[in-house]
């Protein structure tokens, strides 16, 4: 049965000594199967959109992405959420990991429309479900058909791994979370049929566990769950194997 790697939550760590969800998921690349998929939630996927309009429509390759300023940033993803002092080198990857996948047939699913917010403030009218995330605007959760395209992939797997929620939630701005809950539902209804689901990370278990979801394993620590998932064992649990 399919694998599913949703690589999601709010950011992607670049940073030395730390366990970097897209440096797990290029190397989890390597043992993926074409029936596989990734799918990419969050702020994550802002920094994938950026690389996938520069690789398609620049027409250049991932260790160029430093060309690409800060005002060409926001005409893809306008006020979204992005780490500035990593954007670079996280476009870098994402470019990577974009191009390995298609060299070997793996889907990747990047957002095709959002949910999104006017100005970081929560006034009537000003949240709205759109394909483009305009200037002044920022995405706060993945938008309905989207949500229809995940729920099919983790419908169809037989194993699945959330390493972030795909949005937001917050109760400061309710009614942001539609894609967030949406796929953690369709991960309980997926246990319920047998298939494998685990949440890594705290976020993604506040989540599950804030919504009452039951699926396989929820772990709050994230880093050494996806490590885990990279390396096939971890030093911890190989001596309390012996």
């Amino acid at each position: 049965m399919p694998f599913v790697f949703i690589l999601a939550g709010k950011k992607i760590e670049t940073k030395p000594g730390v366990v970097s969800k897209i440096t797990v998921a290029l190397k989890l690349l390597d043992r993926m199967k074409n029936t596989d998929k990734i799918l990419i939630g969050g702020a994550v996927a802002y920094t994938f959109m950026i690389a996938k309009q520069y690789l398609e429509k620049v027409k250049a390759g991932p260790d160029e992405v430093r060309k690409i300023s800060n005002g060409d940033i926001k005409k893809i993803i306008g006020d979204s959420y992005i780490v500035a002092e990593q954007i670079h080198d996280q476009i870098m990857l994402a470019g990577r990991m974009i191009l390995k996948a298609k060299d070997r047939g793996i889907s990747v699913l990047i957002p095709k429309d959002h949910l999104i917010l006017k100005n970081g403030l929560l006034k009537k009218g000003e949240l709205k479900e759109s394909k483009d995330i305009p200037k002044g605007w920022m995405g706060v959760d993945i938008g309905p058909q989207t949500i229809r395209e995940f729920e099919a992939a983790i419908e169809g797997a037989g194993f699945v791994v959330m390493s972030g929620p795909v949005g937001m939630f917050d109760k400061n701005v309710p009614g942001a979370a539609r894609g967030s809950k949406a796929i953690v539902k369709a991960l309980e209804n997926a246990t319920k049929k047998g298939v494998v689901t685990v949440s890594a990370g705290g976020e993604s278990t506040l989540l599950v566990n804030t919504l009452g979801i039951e699926i396989s394993h929820a772990s709050i620590g994230g880093g050494s769950t996806l490590e885990f998932i990279e390396k096939g064992n971890l030093p911890g649990i190989e001596v309390l194997e012996v």
